[in-house]
């Protein structure tokens, strides 16, 4: 996987850190790089699962429950189908209330979920 020299020195000073900095910050760089990869490599494609099937997505669920906010906040400033990734990880299916399960309502219910908020009845 190619870095760029910005995320390569990034991640220089993060394992530099003392080893109760560097693991949320290596997360944090290889989640970023995995995210960068899957976006360039599956923009193009229609298929949810052939989206969900890569392997840069796949590498972002193996990362485990520490990606968990990175996903949320990835989800809340660049929409994309993240929650396929959010219910393999935390093996949570958000409640949609009465709200017809479309993306937007499911991005808005993981939202929810994230900040610790229940679902508005509609």
């Amino acid at each position: 996987m190619s870095v760029g020299s910005g995320l390569a020195r990034d991640y220089q000073r993060a394992t530099a850190q003392s080893p109760t900095m560097r693991k949320p910050l290596v997360v944090e760089l290889e989640f970023r790089a995995l995210v960068r990869r899957w976006r360039n490599e599956t923009g193009h494609l229609s298929s949810i699962t052939k989206k969900i099937e890569h392997p840069a997505y796949r590498n972002i669920i193996e990362l485990g429950e520490d990606v968990v906010p990175l996903v949320l906040r990835e989800l809340e400033a660049r929409p994309a189908y993240w929650f396929h990734a959010l219910e393999e990880i935390t093996k949570h299916h958000p409640d949609l209330g009465s709200a017809v399960p479309n993306f937007a309502n499911t991005m808005a219910a993981w939202l929810a979920w994230g900040k610790g908020e229940r679902p508005a009845a509609v």
